[in-house]
């Protein structure tokens, strides 16, 4: 063979061992984007577990150390709350609290 072979082999060899070895290092995702909602929407939240329903006011999507909770004052209390976004069922929005009232027959 000649040496010109001999030295494209080689580059070919550097290059394939480069690819399949390279150390493995976990991959670093940036965590998705937090939800803004608008301002004076109402959210109908279903937790999955106790089946609970929330309804909210002035909700917002929040992380709290690795975890992701939504955050919002109860319509009919003066509590605010954090839940858990891997404990959600669903999420109803409304475009207001008036409407959410009605909708779901709440004082």
């Amino acid at each position: 063979m000649s040496r010109l072979r001999w030295i494209a082999c080689g580059i070919a060899l550097v290059v394939l061992a480069t690819l399949l070895f390279r150390p493995t290092e976990p991959v670093a995702a940036n965590p998705p984007p937090e939800r803004s909602f608008p301002k004076d929407c109402g959210l109908r939240v279903t937790r999955k577990a106790p089946s609970e329903v929330y309804y909210l006011k002035y909700p917002e999507s929040i992380r709290v150390g690795d975890r992701a909770f939504l955050y919002g004052k109860r319509v009919s209390g003066i509590t605010y709350v954090y839940i858990p976004v891997s404990e959600i069922e669903g999420i109803e929005e409304y475009g207001n609290v008036d409407d959410m009232k009605k909708a779901n027959s709440i004082p």
